[in-house]
């Protein structure tokens, strides 16, 4: 436990140092508490990043990546905590909808927009597919409509 309190104080101290420093110093501090598992604070500092430099890649794909993570972990409990209900009524039903849909507003949606900056700077696959898995979630829970193409001979 106090070894907790030694590393917390710690961190505390050099993100304050670190909200004065340049981008560079910044994405210096933000891998190494993504290194010492502090990926909250490494959050924190990738949006301190944003303010001083709108065209970091780094910090758009790591904040999308970490709301999506966030997203992807909410939705799973979710979904288990709905799971238990043998056969749930239209309430019970509705209620689960509402809050997949509060957490795509609560994670989804800003995953997504940094996700669309990052592949802007710089294009990746590996987020071009999370954006996708975003896209479907969207649909799934009804937040837009699902259109389909059809052949030209149909």
């Amino acid at each position: 436990m106090r070894k907790l309190l030694i590393i917390t104080l710690f961190l505390s101290s050099v993100l304050v140092q670190a909200f004065a420093q340049d981008a560079d110093s910044l994405k210096l501090v933000a891998r190494t508490l993504i290194l010492n598992d502090c990926p909250k604070e490494a959050a924190l500092v990738y949006e301190k990043i944003l303010v001083q430099d709108t065209a970091s890649y780094e910090s758009y794909a790591y904040l999308g990546n970490y709301n999506f993570l966030l997203g992807e972990k909410a939705v799973d409990k979710e979904y288990a905590r709905f799971q238990v209900i043998s056969e749930p009524n239209r309430m019970q039903l509705a209620q689960h909808m509402d809050e997949l849909k509060r957490l795509y507003h609560l994670y989804y949606e800003k995953s997504e927009l940094y996700l669309q900056k990052a592949i802007r700077l710089n294009g990746n696959e590996h987020l071009e597919k999370l954006i996708i898995r975003i896209q479907v979630f969207k649909a799934k829970v009804g937040l837009v409509a699902v259109t389909v193409k059809k052949k030209k001979n149909e």
